[in-house]
């Protein structure tokens, strides 16, 4: 039986039960920077597809002011999280999945933030883009390209090992996307590219598979899974968000752990600054196209 991703259980884009900060900087998410490098408008409509829990939705406003910003997701739980949470300046609408629900030619932008790659029919996908999307209106996509040559899923793929690791825990469908392929699919579908850029290179590999995936796997080895799910990310930090005075050993062992890994936060900031135009290594691709 095909294993379904349950995205009401696993809300993307919500870091914690609290209030989240909202207006991401560009030290906070790259995406946000290279979508503000890449889009010069101060006016019109932005649809942001797969939204979330509205964490980079809601920084548009800041960047864009004078712009009516939407945004829609599949998960009506994330949807409900970006409503209550969220400053009033954003519509939100819960989304089929299958046709996005807005008029023809409705948008002068849409954005999508590592969300292609959980979309089974992505041609479909697109085919809505662009419907929304005004003549010479703008998409900007930043999409994981799994099977791109010198990725750490490249070279699983290659060793026929730890084929289902990005959709166990993220949801991902698309084991085949390339940096080529994006390109292809997007000038396939009415959309022409104006602008590259890249990111997640060596360092951010690297630290993807060291302190997320690899501790995660021996959580669930050493506890079995469903007390591992205490000591995620989201875990500690709601149990230390809440001051519990009663943090056993594997609790303090994360929250050290997380501690520690901030000191790859230069190194990677500067990896996605040195190397944003080089496309070799890269895990993601950051594509600006406008419709034809």
């Amino acid at each position: 039986m095909k294993k379904v991703f349950d995205y009401e259980d696993h809300i993307m884009a919500v870091p914690s039960d609290t209030p989240p900060d909202y207006i991401r900087s560009f030290s906070d998410d790259y995406r946000i920077k290279r979508l503000v490098e890449s889009l010069k408008i101060k006016k019109g409509t932005l649809l942001d597809i797969g939204c979330g829990g509205g964490i980079l939705t809601e920084s548009l406003t800041h960047y864009y002011p004078k712009m009516k910003i939407n945004g829609c997701d599949i998960s009506s739980k994330a949807i409900g999280y970006a409503k209550k949470y969220g400053h009033n300046k954003v519509k939100y609408k819960s989304y089929d999945g299958v046709t996005l629900p807005y008029r023809d030619n409705a948008f002068d932008v849409c954005s999508c933030f590592d969300v292609m790659e959980h979309v089974p029919d992505e041609k479909n996908f697109l085919k809505e883009v662009r419907r929304v999307l005004k003549p010479g209106g703008r998409f900007f996509l930043v999409v994981p390209c799994e099977a791109e040559r010198f990725t750490f899923t490249w070279f699983f793929q290659k060793i026929h090992s730890f084929s289902s690791l990005t959709f166990n825990e993220w949801g991902h469908v698309h084991p085949e996307f390339t940096h080529d392929k994006i390109i292809r699919l997007l000038t396939s579908h009415g959309l022409k590219v104006e602008k590259k850029t890249y990111s997640e290179h060596v360092i951010y590999q690297i630290f993807n598979l060291v302190i997320y995936f690899i501790p995660k796997a021996l959580m669930n080895l050493i506890l079995g899974p469903k007390k591992a799910v205490q000591y995620t990310d989201r875990g500690v930090f709601r149990m230390t968000l809440k001051g519990n005075k009663k943090l056993d050993f594997m609790m303090i062992v994360r929250y050290i752990w997380m501690k520690v890994r901030f000191i790859f936060g230069s190194c990677m900031t500067f990896e996605t600054e040195l190397c944003k135009n080089i496309p070799y290594g890269a895990w993601k691709i950051h594509v600006l196209s406008v419709k034809k």
